[in-house]
């Protein structure tokens, strides 16, 4: 895999060998000085570049002697005639001539060059009065500025495109920042996990009014001329959350003005008036304002604890000014908005607790045993407690009675119920070949749900076995495809970020790169590489409700039904997300039990084979979730594995398996 360092120097050379055929003389006067029109007169020219730092774009200054600049941005991508295109639509719908809030006027786009060119902004960067200007002469430009983002905000603009969904609520950006700060000073990590846990809760769950956002507004790309506000830098313009936008630039110009002008008395008093100016015209409410103030907060944060240790007078600056915001983004007490673990005596006392429960419940529903007796004997068994919250017990009455109580102490066992009753009174119950266990019972006031026992052996005990494997294998995507192919739909839909693991993904890369600080590179380079790949998922794709967690130890096969357990994380979702799940899995497991991976990729085509026959649409997104999902469990596994030994052969086995997928289209 090239690194991120090696491909930015290899656009960086890309665009720097065009410069001498961009700056001639002969190009300038047939490309650059015609679209000037009655301005244009016969003088000299000075170009300069701008910016090229490794991105697909680079900016030069076409300066003429007589005072006229010009911007030129040069693309290597296909950016450049969409970004054209939607500078012109702007231009001419409300943000052109004769109005105060306008965008560079674009003059033409050179095709064969692939080169965009524009009249410079009139006016001084807001970011240079954020740092030379006393309050008073800052307000105006404020206000300006806010109204010019409340007016794009409010704009309709057919056609733009959706940001799409992992890059808008940017947690690829603040992993990469948490991971060099971790890896710098890996003593950190735990308080940065904190901080990580704690901003998830934050994070944008609902239905979301996107609106036309800038994508990188910041006090540098605005200029202010007294009244007049020209915005530059438009590439990013895309329909997104507004709150992301505002918080951007409320980040930056707090931090320009508290830490490098030196006035962090007055920098709230700054966000304030433009939050005021902003509010006068803004179309929508900022929902999700708290999550992207604590992530830009947090983002400025880790960019400093990378290179300055606990104690370091800079960092301590950085404290005040960044964590101090982060933690006014949470109402109340932040420790109230974290999840409490479950307690380490919570294994005994939940087997205690529950078994009278169990039996009262149950011993009305039962015959009457010989003589009369009511009552029965109760055998527990402790199946799962490992500490995410939730234990499940089995407890045998008789050998015909077994019943299973999952205890939990989040709120997933109502949901749990729901789910399970939802589909087993609808296709999934007593009689039929697919099935889901059966809900007994909901119990509120003990958050405790009893579900009858699923028959058979579960997949995972077939293992290597090739007939009854593959016949196993093959249920097993018989079950998904009718699970996926039913019209039920219980639950909230899962935002796309939740469902590729996203902020799993940071806890873990965080602390791989705290275990592992010379490795640091390289898994800031595959989470780079993970991102521009999720940010390619298709738009349109199919939601259906998905199992959440479907693997082989959850599936059970029996003569008479193919039954699946455990179906807290059911939501509606992607069905790609339960595919991957179940490929990722398996082909794990059996490289572990030393399965010959021919067998195993026969498996594989066998369950995709079968699934995909009867759930076509979910191969758009299967390769993304897929390799979302691989590099999960790969960095999870480096931040735990030793270098050496079965370690490193499971490190080799994802390796494989990363570049495999990543070469898959759908």
């Amino acid at each position: 895999m090239q690194s991120r360092a090696e491909i930015c120097e290899e656009m960086r050379k890309r665009l720097q060998e065009r410069v001498p055929g961009l700056t001639r003389p002969d190009f300038v006067a047939r490309h650059v000085r015609p679209l000037l029109g009655d301005q244009a007169v016969e003088t000299g020219c000075k170009v300069e570049i701008v910016w090229n730092e490794g991105t697909p774009r680079m900016t030069l200054r076409y300066a003429f002697d007589d005072g006229i600049v010009v911007y030129g941005k040069v693309y290597i991508d296909g950016f450049g005639p969409t970004s054209y295109s939607l500078l012109r639509r702007l231009w001419q719908n409300g943000f052109g001539a004769g109005s105060a809030q306008r965008v560079p006027e674009p003059l033409g786009f050179c095709a064969e060059e692939n080169l965009l060119l524009m009249r410079a902004a009139r006016g001084r960067p807001l970011a240079a009065l954020l740092l030379q200007e006393p309050t008073d002469k800052l307000l105006p430009g404020l206000r300006v500025a806010a109204g010019w983002l409340a007016r794009l905000h409010a704009a309709r603009l057919a056609g733009l495109p959706p940001e799409p969904a992992c890059n808008r609520i940017k947690i690829f950006e603040l992993a990469d920042h948490l991971g060099k700060a971790a890896a710098g000073h890996p003593a950190d990590s735990s308080a940065l996990l904190e901080h990580l846990k704690r901003i998830r809760t934050l994070a944008p769950t609902g239905r979301l009014v996107l609106v036309p956002t800038h994508g990188q507004y910041t006090p540098a790309n605005v200029f202010v001329d007294g009244s007049d506000v020209v915005v530059i830098d438009l590439d990013r313009l895309s329909l997104s959350d507004p709150a992301k936008d505002v918080a951007m630039f409320l980040s930056r110009a707090v931090s320009l003005r508290a830490k490098e002008a030196g006035r962090p008395e007055d920098a709230e008093r700054l966000a304030r008036e433009f939050m005021d100016a902003y509010g006068e015209h803004a179309p929508c409410p900022l929902e999700n304002l708290p999550y992207y103030r604590a992530l830009f907060a947090l983002n400025a944060f880790a960019k400093c604890a990378k290179d300055h240790e606990d104690g370091d007078p800079v960092r301590r600056q950085a404290e005040t000014l960044h964590l101090g915001r982060f933690e006014r983004c949470f109402h109340g007490d932040p420790a109230a908005q974290i999840e409490v673990p479950a307690r380490a005596d919570w294994r005994l006392s939940t087997v205690d607790s529950v078994a009278p429960i169990v039996i009262q419940y149950l011993t009305p529903r039962l015959p009457v045993l010989q003589g009369g007796v009511p009552g029965r004997e109760c055998k527990a068994t402790i199946v799962q407690n490992n500490g995410t919250g939730r234990v499940t017990i089995r407890y045998e009455l008789d050998a015909a009675t077994v019943v299973f109580a999952k205890r939990y102490s989040d709120s997933l066992g109502a949901h749990s119920y729901q789910v399970q009753r939802a589909f087993w009174e609808s296709g999934f119950g007593e009689g039929s070949k697919f099935r889901v266990p059966e809900p007994l019972a909901f119990l509120p006031e003990q958050n405790l749900f009893l579900m009858g026992e699923s028959a058979g052996a579960p997949l995972g005990a077939l293992l290597g076995g090739s007939g009854e494997w593959r016949a196993g294998v093959l249920d097993a995507a018989r079950w998904l495809a009718a699970f996926h192919r039913s019209s039920l739909r219980v639950g909230d839909p899962e935002p796309e970020w939740d469902s590729l693991k996203t902020f799993r993904l940071a806890t873990r890369l965080v602390k791989a790169a705290a275990a592992r600080p010379s490795e640091r590179v390289l898994l800031l380079d595959l989470m780079h590489m993970l991102k521009e790949r999720v940010a390619a998922l298709p738009e349109g794709r199919p939601v259906v409700q998905t199992h959440g967690r479907f693997h082989h130890d959850h599936v059970f096969l029996s003569p008479q039904a193919v039954t699946v357990i455990d179906l807290d994380r059911s939501r509606p979702s992607d069905p790609a997300k339960d595919v991957a799940e179940f490929m990722r899995v398996l082909r794990l497991a059996a490289f572990r039990a030393g399965v010959d991976e021919a067998l195993t990729d026969k498996m594989t085509d066998a369950f995709l084979t079968q699934y995909l026959a009867v759930v076509p649409e979910a191969a758009a997104g299967l390769p993304h979730y897929w390799l979302s999902f691989l590099v999960l469990s790969y960095v999870g596994h480096l931040g735990k594995a030793g270098s050496d030994g079965p370690g490193a052969a499971v490190t080799a086995f994802h390796e494989r398996e990363i570049r495999r997928v990543s070469q898959m289209r759908p």
